[in-house]
């Protein structure tokens, strides 16, 4: 499920560019050193959050996703 999410970044307020590993960005929600969202549209933001398979695996998905990161999934692969 989560193969296909192996990093993602942004440009930040300041035209940096970061990437972050997906376990990386896994342990620091769940550590409250971070929080990420993503724009839905032009007005909405959607929360990033971790959720655990039936299997035990722990994954980002966004807090609009059920059960699989779609909308996750649906951004662009981060080439920097």
């Amino acid at each position: 499920m989560m193969t296909a999410l192996r990093k993602r970044g942004m440009v930040t307020a300041q035209k940096r560019r970061w990437n972050l590993a997906v376990d990386e960005a896994i342990a620091g929600v769940l550590e409250g050193k971070w929080t990420f969202f993503i724009e839905l549209g032009v007005y909405d933001t959607v929360n990033v959050e971790v959720a655990t398979s039936p299997s035990g695996h722990q994954y980002l998905k966004s807090e609009v996703d059920p059960d699989t990161p779609d909308q996750l999934l649906a951004l662009p692969e981060c080439r920097y």
